[in-house]
C-alpha cells in the first residue's frame, strides 16, 4: 500500500510525497477562536483535544461511579470470578471493544 501512495500512481508525481488535505477536510486550531476568547491565542490544537479530556472523564466516571463499570473491572481482575457472580462476561467484553474501537476511530 505505501508503494501507492508514496511512489506509484496515488502520489504527486515525482517527489516522493503525498498530498495534503483540504483545510475543509481537518479541524480549525485553537488560535483562529482567539478573538473571541483570548486564552486561546497561540494554540496550535484542535478542538479534538477538548473532545478528548471529555471522554476521558466520561470513562472515568464511567469506569469507577457505575455498575457497568464495577462489572468491567472485575471481569479484568478475575474472569471465572466474575461468572460466578453472573456477569456476562461475552456481553461485556464486546461492548468494551465497540466502545474502545469506536473511540479509537474518533481520535483517528
Amino acid at each position: 500500500m505505501e508503494y501507492f501512495v508514496v511512489v506509484g500512481p496515488w502520489s504527486l508525481g515525482d517527489f516522493e510525497s503525498t498530498g495534503r488535505f483540504a483545510p475543509s477536510a481537518s479541524w480549525p486550531r485553537l488560535t483562529e477562536y482567539a478573538k473571541s476568547v483570548p486564552i486561546l491565542a497561540g494554540l496550535t490544537a484542535h478542538p479534538g483535544i477538548l473532545l478528548g479530556v471529555a471522554v476521558a472523564l466520561i470513562l472515568a466516571w464511567v469506569l469507577y461511579r457505575s455498575r457497568w463499570g464495577y462489572e468491567i473491572r472485575v471481569i479484568g481482575d478475575n474472569p471465572r470470578a466474575a461468572r460466578y457472580a453472573g456477569i456476562k462476561l461475552e456481553r461485556n467484553i464486546l461492548l468494551v471493544m465497540a466502545i474502545s474501537g469506536a473511540l479509537a476511530g474518533l481520535a483517528g
